[in-house]
C-alpha cells in the first residue's frame, strides 16, 4: 500500500462519494445467479460444512457468536460494513431464538442510504433494544469499547486502510472472542493474477457469443477485459492485501479458500448465461471448478475467497480444507508464476462455435488506412483498434493493462503490393520476466515477434517487411 495515502481531502471525499453512488439503487444485497446456486451448493456448501459444522451463513456467525457471549467478559457484537443490516438482523433473531439474552449488536455502515434502510427493518422487526446501526467511516474509526465477537460479510475488500482497520480489532477483541469474516482476498480490483489471465482468455477464445454478455454492464465483452473495478470507488479497493495482513494479525481457527477461474462464470456479470438445467453448462462449470481447485493444488493458482475464524490467541493447528492453509495460498508477489498445461481441459470444453460466434464478423472494428499514422493518446483513434487488455487512453499514450495487451488493424482496401509496419513505442519493464515481446500477426500467420529487454533504450521501434502473398484477406 503506498503509505502517503491520506484518509481526508477532495480525492477520498470524491471516493466516499462515488462508494456510496455505487450501491445507491441497490436492492437485494445479496442476489446471485441460479448456476451460481448450482455451483456453491455442489462444491462450497459441503466443504464450508465440514470446516464449520454449519450449512449457512447465518447460523455460522450466530454460533460463533454465541460461543464468544459465553467465553467473554464483553457482551457487545460489531458487525464492519452491514450494508443494510439484512444479515445481521436474521442473525439477532437466531441468537434470540437460542435463548441468548443481555447482548447487544452494533453495526458499522459509509452509505447513509443503507443506514436509513437499515434502521427502517430494525424498527420494523422490533429489535432496536437490541441491533443498532451508525454511519461509519471505518478508514478512520475509533471504537471505545472491548466486543465480543466481530464479523465482516463481505466488507473488507472495501476498506483502504486495513492496518488501521485490523490493529483496532485486534486491540479491542475480548480474550477469546472471534472475528469472523467471508470475503474477497484477490487481485485489487477483482482483476486476474497474469497466471489466471491467460488462461481465462483461453477460455474465452472458446465460447459461444451468448456467454460473454455481461448482465451488469448490459454488453458483449466479445474480448476479456481485465478490469479493475477498484477505479469507482472502494469496491477491491485492497483485496490483495487482506489474507497477507490476516496471517500478521491473528491466528486462524479455521480457514476455507476458493475460487479463482470459476469466479466469472458464476458470477452477477456472466453467471446468469449459464442454466443449471442446461446439461452442456453444467459440464462446463463443473470442468472449470475441478480445473480450478487442481491448479491451487499444484500452487499455480491462489484462492480469491476466503472464509476464517480469527482469534488473537495461538492456534495448534488451523482447520482447513486439503492442505490449502492461508500461508500455503497466499500469493507470494514477487514468485514467477509457473505454467501449467490446460490443453486437455480445453478440448473437452462442451460448445460448438458457430460462424456468427466470431466478434470480428458481428462487430467489425474500425478500417485502417494505408500510410495513416495512429496516435494512441486521449486524442488520437488509436482506442477504435483496441482488442484487449488496454487501460483507458491518458493524454499521450496508452498503457497495457494484463499480460497480454492486443491492437488490431483491418485494411481499408486489399493491399496488392508489399509494405513496411512500423511501430514506436515505449515497452513495459517487467520486474519478474527478463523479456517482453511483440508479435505481428497477418491473417492468422506471424510475419515477426521481437523481444527486447529491461535495459533496451526507453523508445522501442519494430519494423516488420509484408510480402504481397500474405496480404489476400
Amino acid at each position: 500500500m503506498d503509505k502517503t495515502i491520506q484518509y481526508e481531502g477532495e480525492h477520498y471525499d470524491e471516493l466516499v462519494a462515488r462508494q456510496v453512488e455505487q450501491y445507491r439503487e441497490t436492492g437485494e444485497m445479496h442476489d446471485l445467479p441460479p448456476i451460481f446456486h448450482y455451483w456453491s451448493s455442489k462444491y462450497i456448501g459441503p466443504n464450508f460444512y465440514s470446516l464449520t459444522g454449519y450449512d449457512n451463513h447465518i447460523d455460522f456467525y450466530a454460533s460463533y457468536f454465541q460461543k464468544s457471549l459465553q467465553v467473554t467478559e464483553s457482551n457487545v457484537l460489531l458487525s464492519i460494513g452491514s450494508g443494510d443490516c439484512s444479515m445481521e438482523i436474521e442473525i439477532v433473531k437466531k441468537l434470540l431464538s437460542k435463548g441468548q439474552k443481555g447482548f447487544f449488536f452494533t453495526c458499522l455502515e459509509l452509505s447513509p442510504i443503507f443506514v436509513e434502510k437499515a434502521r427502517m427493518r430494525i424498527d420494523e422487526e422490533g429489535l432496536s433494544d437490541v441491533l443498532t446501526v451508525s454511519q461509519t467511516d471505518l478508514n478512520t474509526w475509533q471504537p471505545k469499547e472491548m466486543f465480543s465477537g466481530i464479523m465482516a460479510h463481505h466488507s473488507l475488500h472495501h476498506i483502504l486502510n486495513l492496518e488501521h482497520l485490523f490493529t483496532l480489532i485486534k486491540n479491542h477483541l475480548s480474550a477469546r472472542g472471534k472475528f469472523i469474516t467471508c470475503d474477497m482476498i484477490g487481485r485489487n480490483g477483482h482483476m486476474r493474477w497474469p497466471e489466471a489471465l491467460w488462461i481465462v482468455r483461453e477460455i474465452w477464445d472458446r465460447l459461444p457469443r451468448k456467454y460473454k454478455y455481461s448482465h451488469q454492464l448490459r454488453r458483449y465483452d466479445d474480448y476479456f477485459e481485465n478490469w479493475d473495478c477498484s477505479t469507482e470507488g472502494f469496491e477491491g479497493i485492497r483485496s490483495q492485501d487482506i489474507l497477507p495482513l490476516l496471517i500478521e494479525f491473528f491466528s486462524f481457527e479455521i480457514f476455507y479458500g476458493f475460487g479463482n477461474l470459476i469466479d466469472l462464470f458464476v458470477d452477477r456479470s456472466f453467471g446468469p448465461n449459464y442454466d443449471p438445467q442446461n446439461p452442456e453448462d453444467v459440464q462446463f462449470i463443473d470442468s472449470v471448478h475441478q480445473l480450478n481447485e487442481r491448479l491451487i493444488s499444484e500452487n499455480i493458482l491462489t484462492p480469491t475467497q476466503m472464509v476464517a475464524v480469527l482469534v488473537n490467541e495461538p492456534v495448534q493447528e488451523t482447520k482447513t480444507f486439503k492442505n490449502w492453509t492461508p500461508e500455503f495460498v497466499v500469493r507470494k508477489p514477487l514468485a514467477q508464476p509457473r505454467m501449467t498445461s490446460i490443453e486437455a481441459f480445453l478440448a473437452a470444453i462442451p460448445y460448438k462455435l458457430e460462424e456468427t460466434d466470431d466478434p470480428l464478423k458481428i462487430k467489425k472494428p474500425a478500417k485502417y488506412k494505408l500510410g495513416t499514422v495512429i496516435f494512441f493518446g486521449k486524442n488520437g483513434t488509436g482506442k477504435q483498434h483496441f482488442k484487449y487488455g488496454w487501460d483507458v487512453p491518458e493524454k499521450n499514450f496508452t498503457w497495457s493493462l494484463g499480460e497480454i495487451a492486443s491492437l488490431q488493424f483491418p485494411m481499408e482496401k486489399k493491399i496488392k503490393h508489399p509494405l513496411d509496419i512500423v511501430i514506436k513505442m515505449i515497452p513495459y519493464r517487467s520486474t519478474i520476466y527478463d523479456t517482453t515481446s511483440i508479435e505481428i500477426m497477418i491473417n492468422g500467420t506471424n510475419v515477426k515477434t521481437t523481444e527486447f529487454k529491461k535495459d533496451n533504450p526507453y523508445l522501442l521501434i519494430v519494423t516488420a517487411n509484408v510480402e504481397e502473398q500474405m496480404l489476400n484477406a
